[in-house]
């Protein structure tokens, strides 16, 4: 019987922004307005719920860690940046992958606009982004385009199906690194879908499936 070839993946899951803490607080907003525009950044009041991006983020990101859990014949692992509910610094945040032994920065979110029509996903790399990062940032661009119909990929160019942006844990991380923005939770219908486990285990599973591709095809 042959060696098995299969390449290994480890990754650095990180889901952005703080949680909700033991005493209620969310670390990112501790003090929400419903009126204010600079808390419908962080969080915001849709009339009958708060809306936390950071719990959204680590929602998404269990559901992930419980996919990889059930396959470890695909030979995925991970690291989670933290598993605190403040909301760590960026800083630090990059300085854990830096230290650590994965392969890849991937960093979770959901996005806000001030129209709530405003809808998709988005996949970012740096602006001066290595092969790699790119590679993975079409990738997960692609499976998201496709298993998540309902949010319509927001791009840049007909080019390339990822966005570039320079921001501080895509250019300070010393290794390949992606930000995935998983939709606008300023939307009423991605907060209507939020709701179902079937969508949530969808997004999941789309990251899960790219991340088999990123394992086989990634420039090392």
């Amino acid at each position: 019987m042959g060696k098995d070839t299969k390449k290994r993946l480890k990754f650095m899951l990180d889901t952005g922004h703080g949680r909700v803490d033991a005493n209620g607080f969310y670390t990112t907003c501790p003090s929400p307005v419903k009126t204010d525009p600079n808390t419908w950044k962080k969080c915001m009041f849709n009339g009958d719920d708060w809306i936390y991006e950071g719990e959204w983020n680590d929602i998404i990101g269990t559901e992930l860690a419980w996919i990889i859990h059930d396959n470890p014949e695909e030979l995925i692992d991970f690291e989670v940046v933290t598993h605190n509910a403040a909301d760590m610094p960026l800083s630090e945040r990059v300085a854990i992958f830096n230290d650590s032994d994965c392969d890849i920065f991937v960093s979770l979110h959901f996005d806000y606009w001030k129209d709530s029509n405003v809808k998709g996903t988005s996949v970012f790399v740096h602006t001066k982004a290595s092969e790699s990062s790119k590679f993975a940032g079409e990738t997960f661009a692609k499976g998201l385009m496709l298993d998540i119909p309902s949010e319509p990929l927001r791009r840049e160019s007909n080019d390339y199906k990822y966005k570039t942006a320079d921001f501080k844990v895509l250019r300070e991380t010393k290794g390949p690194a992606v930000l995935i923005e998983l939709g606008f939770f300023s939307n009423p219908d991605t907060q209507r879908m939020m709701k179902y486990q079937s969508h949530r285990e969808m997004l999941a599973s789309s990251l899960f499936e790219s991340l088999k591709k990123i394992r086989d095809g990634i420039p090392r």
